[in-house]
Protein backbone atom coordinates (compact mmCIF):
# COMPACT_ATOMS: atom_id res chain seq x y z
CA UNK A 1 0.00 0.00 0.00
CA UNK A 2 1.16 3.53 -0.70
CA UNK A 3 0.49 6.90 0.86
CA UNK A 4 -2.68 8.16 -0.91
CA UNK A 5 -1.32 11.71 -0.89
CA UNK A 6 1.42 10.63 -3.28
CA UNK A 7 -0.83 9.17 -5.96
CA UNK A 8 -0.69 11.46 -9.00
CA UNK A 9 -3.80 13.24 -10.19
CA UNK A 10 -4.05 13.04 -13.97
CA UNK A 11 -6.28 16.10 -14.09
CA UNK A 12 -3.34 18.09 -15.47
CA UNK A 13 -3.33 15.95 -18.60
CA UNK A 14 -4.94 17.38 -21.73
CA UNK A 15 -7.52 14.59 -21.91
CA UNK A 16 -8.65 11.54 -19.96
CA UNK A 17 -6.50 8.43 -19.65
CA UNK A 18 -7.98 6.02 -22.19
CA UNK A 19 -8.46 2.46 -20.95
CA UNK A 20 -9.30 -0.82 -22.67
CA UNK A 21 -10.77 -3.61 -20.53
CA UNK A 22 -9.94 -7.13 -21.70
CA UNK A 23 -11.78 -9.82 -19.74
CA UNK A 24 -14.13 -12.61 -20.77
CA UNK A 25 -16.39 -11.98 -17.76
CA UNK A 26 -19.14 -9.45 -18.42
CA UNK A 27 -19.63 -9.04 -14.66
CA UNK A 28 -16.01 -8.12 -14.08
CA UNK A 29 -15.96 -5.72 -17.03
CA UNK A 30 -19.06 -4.00 -15.66
CA UNK A 31 -17.68 -3.76 -12.13
CA UNK A 32 -14.31 -2.37 -13.22
CA UNK A 33 -15.94 0.09 -15.56
CA UNK A 34 -18.12 1.27 -12.67
CA UNK A 35 -15.08 1.72 -10.44
CA UNK A 36 -13.42 3.89 -13.07
CA UNK A 37 -16.50 5.93 -13.95
CA UNK A 38 -17.26 6.94 -10.35
CA UNK A 39 -13.66 7.76 -9.45
CA UNK A 40 -12.22 11.27 -9.12
CA UNK A 41 -9.50 10.42 -11.62
CA UNK A 42 -9.57 11.62 -15.21
CA UNK A 43 -9.91 8.09 -16.61
CA UNK A 44 -12.28 6.78 -19.26
CA UNK A 45 -12.97 3.25 -20.50
CA UNK A 46 -13.09 3.72 -24.27
CA UNK A 47 -13.27 0.10 -25.46
CA UNK A 48 -13.38 -3.49 -24.27
CA UNK A 49 -12.60 -7.01 -25.49
CA UNK A 50 -13.43 -10.53 -24.35
CA UNK A 51 -10.18 -12.20 -25.46
CA UNK A 52 -6.73 -11.47 -26.84
CA UNK A 53 -7.73 -11.68 -30.49
CA UNK A 54 -10.51 -9.14 -30.04
CA UNK A 55 -8.18 -6.91 -28.01
CA UNK A 56 -5.61 -6.77 -30.83
CA UNK A 57 -8.23 -5.72 -33.38
CA UNK A 58 -9.76 -3.21 -30.95
CA UNK A 59 -6.36 -1.63 -30.31
CA UNK A 60 -5.79 -1.17 -34.04
CA UNK A 61 -9.07 0.72 -34.31
CA UNK A 62 -9.08 2.50 -30.94
CA UNK A 63 -5.65 3.46 -29.58
CA UNK A 64 -5.61 3.58 -25.77
CA UNK A 65 -3.12 4.49 -23.05
CA UNK A 66 -3.75 1.57 -20.69
CA UNK A 67 -4.91 -2.01 -21.20
CA UNK A 68 -6.29 -3.93 -18.21
CA UNK A 69 -5.62 -7.48 -19.37
CA UNK A 70 -6.99 -10.68 -17.87
CA UNK A 71 -4.72 -13.74 -17.77
CA UNK A 72 -7.18 -16.56 -18.47
CA UNK A 73 -9.40 -16.08 -21.56
CA UNK A 74 -10.66 -18.25 -24.44
CA UNK A 75 -9.10 -18.26 -27.94
CA UNK A 76 -6.06 -16.18 -26.93
CA UNK A 77 -5.07 -15.62 -23.30
CA UNK A 78 -3.40 -12.55 -21.88
CA UNK A 79 0.13 -13.96 -21.97
CA UNK A 80 -0.16 -14.81 -25.67
CA UNK A 81 -1.65 -11.41 -26.46
CA UNK A 82 1.03 -9.21 -24.87
CA UNK A 83 3.66 -9.25 -27.66
CA UNK A 84 0.99 -8.81 -30.32
CA UNK A 85 -0.57 -5.85 -28.50
CA UNK A 86 2.84 -4.22 -28.08
CA UNK A 87 3.51 -4.77 -31.78
CA UNK A 88 0.38 -2.76 -32.58
CA UNK A 89 1.15 0.02 -30.06
CA UNK A 90 4.61 -0.26 -28.46
CA UNK A 91 3.98 2.49 -25.92
CA UNK A 92 0.72 1.11 -24.55
CA UNK A 93 0.91 0.22 -20.85
CA UNK A 94 -0.44 -3.25 -20.01
CA UNK A 95 -1.56 -4.02 -16.46
CA UNK A 96 -2.35 -7.67 -15.79
CA UNK A 97 -5.42 -8.48 -13.68
CA UNK A 98 -5.98 -11.95 -12.28
CA UNK A 99 -7.32 -13.82 -9.29
CA UNK A 100 -4.59 -14.03 -6.63
CA UNK A 101 -3.38 -17.61 -6.91
CA UNK A 102 0.11 -19.07 -7.14
CA UNK A 103 -0.52 -20.12 -10.75
CA UNK A 104 -1.71 -16.68 -11.77
CA UNK A 105 1.16 -15.04 -9.90
CA UNK A 106 3.57 -17.10 -12.01
CA UNK A 107 1.77 -16.02 -15.16
CA UNK A 108 1.62 -12.36 -14.13
CA UNK A 109 5.38 -12.28 -13.59
CA UNK A 110 5.88 -13.99 -16.94
CA UNK A 111 3.70 -11.25 -18.43
CA UNK A 112 5.97 -8.61 -16.92
CA UNK A 113 8.97 -10.27 -18.55
CA UNK A 114 7.10 -10.11 -21.87
CA UNK A 115 6.43 -6.38 -21.54
CA UNK A 116 3.51 -5.79 -19.18
CA UNK A 117 4.29 -2.95 -16.79
CA UNK A 118 2.47 -4.21 -13.69
CA UNK A 119 -0.24 -6.42 -12.24
CA UNK A 120 -3.19 -6.10 -9.91
CA UNK A 121 -4.79 -8.96 -7.99
CA UNK A 122 -8.55 -9.35 -8.37
CA UNK A 123 -10.53 -10.25 -5.26
CA UNK A 124 -10.68 -14.02 -4.87
CA UNK A 125 -14.38 -13.95 -3.99
CA UNK A 126 -17.21 -12.43 -6.00
CA UNK A 127 -16.72 -8.79 -6.79
CA UNK A 128 -19.71 -7.63 -4.79
CA UNK A 129 -20.03 -4.10 -3.51
CA UNK A 130 -18.82 -3.36 -0.01
CA UNK A 131 -16.27 -6.13 0.35
CA UNK A 132 -12.93 -5.01 1.74
CA UNK A 133 -11.04 -6.98 -0.90
CA UNK A 134 -13.02 -5.25 -3.63
CA UNK A 135 -12.28 -1.84 -2.10
CA UNK A 136 -8.56 -2.67 -2.03
CA UNK A 137 -8.70 -3.82 -5.65
CA UNK A 138 -10.43 -0.60 -6.69
CA UNK A 139 -7.92 1.62 -4.89
CA UNK A 140 -4.87 -0.21 -6.24
CA UNK A 141 -6.24 -0.41 -9.77
CA UNK A 142 -7.02 3.31 -9.93
CA UNK A 143 -3.62 4.18 -8.46
CA UNK A 144 -1.80 2.14 -11.08
CA UNK A 145 -3.86 3.43 -13.99
CA UNK A 146 -3.12 6.94 -12.76
CA UNK A 147 0.62 6.26 -12.42
CA UNK A 148 1.13 4.63 -15.79
CA UNK A 149 -1.38 6.74 -17.66
CA UNK A 150 -0.03 10.17 -16.71
CA UNK A 151 2.00 12.02 -19.34
CA UNK A 152 5.35 11.13 -17.77
CA UNK A 153 4.28 7.78 -16.35
CA UNK A 154 5.55 8.99 -12.98
CA UNK A 155 3.95 10.70 -9.97
CA UNK A 156 3.38 14.42 -10.13
CA UNK A 157 4.24 14.74 -6.44
CA UNK A 158 7.66 13.90 -5.13
CA UNK A 159 7.90 11.45 -2.24
CA UNK A 160 10.40 13.67 -0.47
CA UNK A 161 10.05 17.03 1.17
CA UNK A 162 12.92 18.56 -0.78
CA UNK A 163 11.34 19.59 -4.08
CA UNK A 164 13.33 22.67 -4.92
CA UNK A 165 16.55 21.07 -6.16
CA UNK A 166 15.38 20.06 -9.60
CA UNK A 167 18.87 19.53 -11.05
CA UNK A 168 19.25 16.38 -8.99
CA UNK A 169 16.49 14.72 -11.02
CA UNK A 170 18.81 14.28 -13.98
CA UNK A 171 21.78 12.73 -12.17
CA UNK A 172 22.89 9.48 -13.79
CA UNK A 173 26.32 7.91 -13.39
CA UNK A 174 28.14 5.60 -15.75
CA UNK A 175 29.88 2.40 -14.74
CA UNK A 176 33.22 4.11 -15.40
CA UNK A 177 32.35 6.70 -12.72
CA UNK A 178 32.63 4.10 -9.94
CA UNK A 179 35.70 4.66 -7.83
CA UNK A 180 37.03 2.25 -5.19
CA UNK A 181 36.38 3.41 -1.65
CA UNK A 182 39.38 2.54 0.51
CA UNK A 183 38.46 0.12 3.27
CA UNK A 184 34.87 -0.41 2.09
CA UNK A 185 34.22 -4.15 1.87
CA UNK A 186 30.45 -4.84 1.89
CA UNK A 187 29.44 -8.16 3.38
CA UNK A 188 25.88 -8.09 2.06
CA UNK A 189 23.60 -6.30 -0.38
CA UNK A 190 20.17 -4.87 0.41
CA UNK A 191 17.73 -4.13 -2.43
CA UNK A 192 14.40 -2.33 -2.02
CA UNK A 193 11.85 -1.92 -4.80
CA UNK A 194 8.15 -1.45 -5.43
CA UNK A 195 6.14 -0.41 -8.51
CA UNK A 196 8.05 -1.47 -11.62
CA UNK A 197 10.58 -3.38 -9.51
CA UNK A 198 10.26 -6.92 -10.90
CA UNK A 199 11.47 -5.87 -14.35
CA UNK A 200 14.62 -4.34 -12.86
CA UNK A 201 15.18 -7.26 -10.49
CA UNK A 202 15.27 -9.65 -13.46
CA UNK A 203 17.97 -7.51 -15.09
CA UNK A 204 20.01 -7.29 -11.91
CA UNK A 205 19.68 -11.00 -11.14
CA UNK A 206 20.85 -11.98 -14.62
CA UNK A 207 24.03 -9.94 -14.27
CA UNK A 208 24.80 -11.12 -10.74
CA UNK A 209 24.26 -14.74 -11.76
CA UNK A 210 26.89 -14.42 -14.48
CA UNK A 211 29.29 -12.75 -12.03
CA UNK A 212 29.04 -15.43 -9.32
CA UNK A 213 28.65 -12.95 -6.47
CA UNK A 214 29.86 -14.44 -3.18
CA UNK A 215 27.94 -12.35 -0.63
CA UNK A 216 24.24 -12.63 0.28
CA UNK A 217 21.57 -10.41 -1.25
CA UNK A 218 18.38 -9.41 0.58
CA UNK A 219 15.40 -8.11 -1.39
CA UNK A 220 12.20 -6.45 -0.23
CA UNK A 221 9.80 -6.04 -3.14
CA UNK A 222 6.34 -4.73 -2.30
CA UNK A 223 3.97 -7.48 -3.45
CA UNK A 224 1.59 -10.11 -2.03
CA UNK A 225 2.70 -13.49 -0.68
CA UNK A 226 1.79 -15.46 -3.80
CA UNK A 227 3.83 -13.10 -5.94
CA UNK A 228 6.97 -13.08 -3.78
CA UNK A 229 7.02 -16.88 -3.88
CA UNK A 230 6.62 -16.81 -7.66
CA UNK A 231 9.27 -14.10 -7.97
CA UNK A 232 11.85 -16.19 -6.11
CA UNK A 233 11.15 -19.23 -8.29
CA UNK A 234 11.20 -17.28 -11.54
CA UNK A 235 14.42 -15.44 -10.72
CA UNK A 236 16.05 -18.82 -10.06
CA UNK A 237 14.77 -20.60 -13.16
CA UNK A 238 15.17 -17.74 -15.62
CA UNK A 239 18.40 -16.11 -14.43
CA UNK A 240 20.26 -18.95 -12.73
CA UNK A 241 20.69 -17.01 -9.50
CA UNK A 242 19.90 -18.95 -6.33
CA UNK A 243 16.85 -17.17 -4.91
CA UNK A 244 14.49 -18.26 -2.14
CA UNK A 245 11.52 -16.75 -0.38
CA UNK A 246 12.83 -16.17 3.14
CA UNK A 247 11.67 -18.21 6.12
CA UNK A 248 12.27 -17.70 9.82
CA UNK A 249 15.28 -19.64 11.05
CA UNK A 250 17.11 -19.73 7.72
CA UNK A 251 20.87 -19.46 8.06
CA UNK A 252 22.24 -16.88 5.65
CA UNK A 253 24.56 -18.37 3.05
CA UNK A 254 27.01 -16.57 0.73
CA UNK A 255 25.82 -16.07 -2.84
CA UNK A 256 22.16 -16.65 -1.95
CA UNK A 257 19.31 -14.21 -2.59
CA UNK A 258 16.60 -13.91 0.06
CA UNK A 259 13.25 -12.32 -0.85
CA UNK A 260 10.96 -11.01 1.88
CA UNK A 261 7.60 -12.83 1.72
CA UNK A 262 4.50 -10.74 1.17
CA UNK A 263 2.70 -9.96 4.41
CA UNK A 264 5.80 -10.22 6.63
CA UNK A 265 8.79 -8.05 7.44
CA UNK A 266 12.15 -9.73 6.86
CA UNK A 267 14.89 -9.12 9.42
CA UNK A 268 18.35 -10.59 9.96
CA UNK A 269 19.98 -11.19 13.34
CA UNK A 270 23.55 -12.07 14.31
CA UNK A 271 23.63 -15.20 16.45
CA UNK A 272 27.18 -15.95 17.52
CA UNK A 273 29.01 -16.16 14.17
CA UNK A 274 25.96 -16.82 12.04
CA UNK A 275 23.33 -14.59 10.47
CA UNK A 276 19.77 -15.86 10.94
CA UNK A 277 16.63 -14.67 9.15
CA UNK A 278 13.59 -13.83 11.25
CA UNK A 279 10.18 -12.90 9.85
CA UNK A 280 7.99 -10.57 11.90
CA UNK A 281 4.27 -9.92 11.70
CA UNK A 282 4.29 -6.31 12.86
CA UNK A 283 2.23 -3.45 11.45
CA UNK A 284 2.97 -1.98 8.00
CA UNK A 285 5.80 0.53 7.85
CA UNK A 286 5.60 3.29 5.24
CA UNK A 287 2.27 1.71 4.23
CA UNK A 288 4.19 -1.45 3.30
CA UNK A 289 4.55 -5.00 4.58
CA UNK A 290 7.22 -6.13 3.89
CA UNK A 291 9.02 -2.82 4.30
CA UNK A 292 12.47 -1.89 3.06
CA UNK A 293 13.21 0.23 6.14
CA UNK A 294 12.58 -2.70 8.49
CA UNK A 295 14.82 -5.04 6.50
CA UNK A 296 17.62 -2.53 6.05
CA UNK A 297 17.61 -1.43 9.70
CA UNK A 298 18.17 -5.03 10.80
CA UNK A 299 20.91 -5.55 8.21
CA UNK A 300 22.78 -2.46 9.40
CA UNK A 301 22.88 -3.93 12.90
CA UNK A 302 23.71 -7.47 11.76
CA UNK A 303 26.52 -6.41 9.42
CA UNK A 304 27.64 -3.35 11.39
CA UNK A 305 27.10 -1.05 8.43
CA UNK A 306 29.24 -3.06 5.98
CA UNK A 307 26.48 -3.01 3.38
CA UNK A 308 25.62 -1.84 -0.09
CA UNK A 309 22.07 -0.47 -0.10
CA UNK A 310 20.19 -0.31 -3.41
CA UNK A 311 16.90 1.54 -3.91
CA UNK A 312 14.99 0.83 -7.11
CA UNK A 313 11.81 2.15 -8.72
CA UNK A 314 8.72 2.53 -6.55
CA UNK A 315 6.18 4.94 -5.12
CA UNK A 316 6.64 6.45 -1.68
CA UNK A 317 9.82 6.73 0.36
CA UNK A 318 10.25 3.29 1.91
CA UNK A 319 13.95 2.74 2.50
CA UNK A 320 14.84 6.42 2.85
CA UNK A 321 15.21 6.56 6.64
CA UNK A 322 17.24 3.35 6.95
CA UNK A 323 19.40 4.37 3.97
CA UNK A 324 20.32 7.57 5.80
CA UNK A 325 21.30 5.47 8.81
CA UNK A 326 23.34 3.21 6.54
CA UNK A 327 25.12 6.18 5.03
CA UNK A 328 25.93 7.50 8.51
CA UNK A 329 27.19 4.04 9.50
CA UNK A 330 29.77 3.98 6.72
CA UNK A 331 27.81 1.93 4.19
CA UNK A 332 27.08 2.89 0.60
CA UNK A 333 23.72 3.68 -1.02
CA UNK A 334 22.96 3.72 -4.75
CA UNK A 335 19.67 4.45 -6.49
CA UNK A 336 17.92 4.02 -9.82
CA UNK A 337 17.72 7.08 -12.05
CA UNK A 338 14.52 8.92 -12.92
CA UNK A 339 14.38 8.12 -16.61
CA UNK A 340 14.48 4.34 -16.19
CA UNK A 341 12.18 4.20 -13.13
CA UNK A 342 8.54 3.29 -13.65
CA UNK A 343 7.86 5.49 -10.61
CA UNK A 344 10.58 7.80 -9.33
CA UNK A 345 9.42 7.95 -5.73
CA UNK A 346 11.61 5.73 -3.56
CA UNK A 347 14.83 6.54 -5.45
CA UNK A 348 13.88 10.23 -5.57
CA UNK A 349 13.69 10.22 -1.78
CA UNK A 350 17.28 8.97 -1.76
CA UNK A 351 18.67 11.31 -4.42
CA UNK A 352 16.97 14.51 -3.30
CA UNK A 353 18.05 14.00 0.28
CA UNK A 354 21.69 13.41 -0.74
CA UNK A 355 21.71 9.89 0.67
CA UNK A 356 23.13 8.35 -2.51
CA UNK A 357 26.68 7.86 -3.71
CA UNK A 358 25.76 6.87 -7.27
CA UNK A 359 22.67 6.83 -9.51
CA UNK A 360 22.39 4.29 -12.33
CA UNK A 361 20.00 3.23 -15.08
CA UNK A 362 18.15 -0.06 -14.74
CA UNK A 363 20.39 -1.53 -17.45
CA UNK A 364 23.59 -0.60 -15.56
CA UNK A 365 22.40 -1.43 -12.06
CA UNK A 366 23.48 -5.08 -12.01
CA UNK A 367 26.99 -4.34 -13.25
CA UNK A 368 27.25 -1.41 -10.82
CA UNK A 369 26.30 -3.63 -7.88
CA UNK A 370 28.95 -6.14 -8.86
CA UNK A 371 31.65 -3.51 -9.40
CA UNK A 372 30.99 -2.07 -5.93
CA UNK A 373 30.26 -5.22 -3.91
CA UNK A 374 31.79 -8.06 -5.89
CA UNK A 375 35.42 -7.28 -5.30
CA UNK A 376 35.89 -8.70 -1.82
Amino acid sequence: MVDPSEVPSPSSKGGPIRVMLVDDSRVIRRVIRGMISRSDYNIEVTTFAIDGIMAIEALKANPVDIIILDVEMPRMNGIEAIPKLLEVKPDVKIIMASILTTKNADRSLEAIKLGAVDYVAKPSSSMGEGEKTTEDFERILLEKISIYGSDSGKPQKSSTDINSVQSKDDITHKISDILPRPGFRPQAISIGSSTGGPQVLFKVAKVLSNKHLQIPVFITQHMPKEFTEALAKMLTTQTGLSCVEAESGMKVQPGMVYIAPGGYHMTVKSVEREKIIKLTDGPPVNFSKPAVDVMLDSLIDAYEGRLLGVILTGMGHDGRDASLRLQNSGGMVIAQNKESSAVWGMPAAIVKNDIHEYVFTDDDMGEAIYRIAGRI
